[in-house]
């Protein structure tokens, strides 16, 4: 796809509530998670949260959406220990460095027992600040490998599905 179609689809998804495309991202994400991961046995997938008070207002987390018809196509836990303790800025308005600030103990992660495998499922990935922070997190919490799917993949070259 071209990235000017990719990105619309992620705006129908994430900002106008358009729900019924997460069946087509999630079957993107699906073939590519195989492609990456095929051999790898997931004990469970969780998703990047949102705090709850945007969840409140919105309605719903697009990546937990995605992460969970993912962990149903590839018969694994979804997982919910992950949670986002504070709220933080909008990463697209900052800089690299104050991404990674932005989000630093943003999130929290309650416990795991005999977790090996977690894929991490977020929408769009830019620096991987938020990703980087939720891996170290789900690790705190006892997971030996975290693994990471985007639906977007965000750079200077513009944006396009992860495939």
């Amino acid at each position: 796809m071209k990235s000017d179609e990719s990105m619309l689809i992620i705006h129908h998804f994430k900002d106008e509530d358009n729900i019924a495309v997460a069946d087509y991202i999630s079957d993107e994400m699906f073939d590519e998670i195989g492609r990456y991961y095929g051999d790898i046995n997931f004990d469970g997938v969780c998703a990047v949260p949102s705090h709850w008070t945007k969840k409140f207002y919105k309605g719903y987390n697009q990546s937990e959406i995605l992460a969970r018809q993912i962990a149903k196509r590839i018969n694994a836990s979804y997982f919910t220990n992950l949670y986002k303790c504070k709220k933080t800025r909008v990463q697209h308005t900052l800089k690299r460095q104050e991404r990674f600030e932005n989000v630093r103990d943003a999130y929290a992660c309650k416990p795991f027992e005999n977790c090996k495998n977690i894929l991490l499922i977020d929408d769009i990935k830019s620096t991987g600040a938020t990703l980087d922070e939720c891996s170290r997190q789900l690790m705190f919490a006892g997971a030996e490998n975290v693994y990471c799917a985007v639906a977007i993949l965000n750079s200077a070259n513009g944006c396009k599905i992860q495939k």
